[in-house]
């Protein structure tokens, strides 16, 4: 999950994610926000495969052991 959400961009616009996510990154900015950028693909009716490159710009992202539901992964 992301907090305090300011701005979100998919590109290409239109296909919404509903596969793997294939790269993660988060770069830092100067107002205590994250860029986090990810790529992921999306398979439509007939499992034709677009890549989808999502921009989010947060102060936090939060995720959790899917093996151990509640429990939060920290580095």
């Amino acid at each position: 999950m992301f907090f305090d959400v300011r701005s979100v961009l998919f590109d290409p616009a239109g296909p919404i994610p509903n596969d793997y996510i294939s790269v993660l990154n988060a770069e830092p900015l100067t107002d205590g926000h994250y860029r986090f950028r990810f790529s992921a693909a999306s398979l439509d009716q007939s499992s034709s495969s677009t890549e989808v490159l999502m921009t989010i710009e947060a102060k936090h992202l939060h995720l959790e052991n899917p093996s151990v539901p509640g429990v939060p992964i920290e580095s």
